[in-house]
């Protein structure tokens, strides 16, 4: 990382800026070429050790590069401001981001989707009990994505006002 004062090794630190992402970007490749899907998730972190759950369509083109090649990298993000100035190279922005790779696996019992699920709607903030129609995992793929790396970065909070390009001063 070329910006080693963003960088955000803690793994603690990295949970708390996921836990405030709702979407997260899945960067598959299909066939030599880049594909990257948007998606809600949930994730489980233990041990030091992330998981991230993700639910689609029993079919599709996602699902077909998944079973073909399940590496996969995925980035999440929050913009918190943007912090303007007097000229263009004074304008920066406070955000928030992680990346990481790892591998797509399909969950295939229904006490491993059911968990997975789980985790999903208390990450969006569903409160209460969590009851599911019969026959709701025989409509949806769920997979995880086991987390081998991963690094955070930040510009939050930062007294930078300046986007260290180098832009000419007048």
């Amino acid at each position: 990382m070329r910006r080693k004062d963003r960088e955000i090794q803690d793994f603690d630190k990295i949970i708390e800026i996921i836990d405030r992402c709702k979407v997260i970007r899945l960067g598959l490749v299909d066939e030599g070429e880049p594909y990257i899907v948007p998606l809600n998730f949930g994730y489980e972190a233990l041990q030091g050790k992330l998981t991230l759950y993700f639910h689609s369509a029993k079919q599709g083109r996602k699902i077909d590069i998944i079973k073909a090649n399940n590496n996969a990298c995925f980035e999440a993000d929050n913009l918190v401001k943007i912090l303007e100035g007097d000229n263009p190279c004074d304008w920066t922005a406070e955000y928030e981001s992680v990346i990481g790779t790892g591998k797509i696996i399909f969950i295939e019992d229904e006490e491993g989707q059911r968990e997975a699920l789980d985790a999903m709607m208390k990450h969006l903030g569903f409160v209460g009990h969590l009851d599911y129609p019969k026959n709701i995992f025989s409509r949806m793929r769920i997979f995880k994505m086991e987390v081998d790396k991963m690094s955070g970065k930040s510009n939050r909070n930062s007294d930078c006002v300046s986007c260290k390009m180098n832009c000419p001063k007048e």
